[in-house]
């Protein structure tokens, strides 16, 4: 079994961090969060909830993202926002994937848009979640980039189940 690490990224995510980090229990073997110096209680949440807290200032979507998953523990790893969790069903597909020999795995997304969900259209199905030489979590710092359609050697499967996302201003999508 590949052990798995979460890495999530924060700025002032009380409302969603709890959620986020509930999730992925009992799937994650290492969850760490980073935080661009939040001046909520994105920090006390993270903390209460096992997961380790680094700040980094923030540069940029990507940049954050590609720093974050330098403090990984593990070389697999499903990088997540905090106003993202996963439901049951994609929690035991994740479980699964574990011992599963693909280097990604894409899975399906359900945003809330201001109050509605978006069912159909770009962006319902994602590549968030690889192990391998290119990619999401692979080889050293220098080539882990954040790339959502990349290549893998060994492919990617699907997941069954969704993770939701809940954008509440429309800059959050994109």
């Amino acid at each position: 079994m590949r052990p798995l690490s979460v890495v999530v990224i924060t700025f002032n995510e009380e409302r969603n961090i709890g959620r986020c980090l509930a999730s992925v229990k009992g799937v994650a073997d290492d969850i760490v969060v980073v935080d661009s110096f939040s001046t909520d209680r994105t920090e006390a949440i993270v903390k209460e909830h096992g997961a380790r807290f680094v700040q980094h200032a923030f540069d940029g979507h990507i940049a954050q993202k590609n720093w974050a998953i330098t403090q990984a523990a593990h070389h697999f790893i499903l990088s997540l926002d905090a106003d993202e969790a996963l439901d049951d069903r994609l929690r035991e597909s994740v479980r699964k994937a574990k011992n599963g020999e693909a280097d990604g795995y894409t899975m399906n997304r359900l945003t809330n848009y201001c109050g509605t969900w978006i069912r159909h259209g770009a962006g319902t199905r994602i590549v968030n979640f690889a192990c391998g030489t290119v990619g999401l979590a692979s080889g050293p710092a220098s080539i882990r980039t954040i790339d959502m359609n990349y290549a893998t050697a060994r492919g990617s499967n699907t997941l069954k189940g969704t993770y939701c996302t809940t954008a509440i201003t429309p800059w959050r999508i994109i």
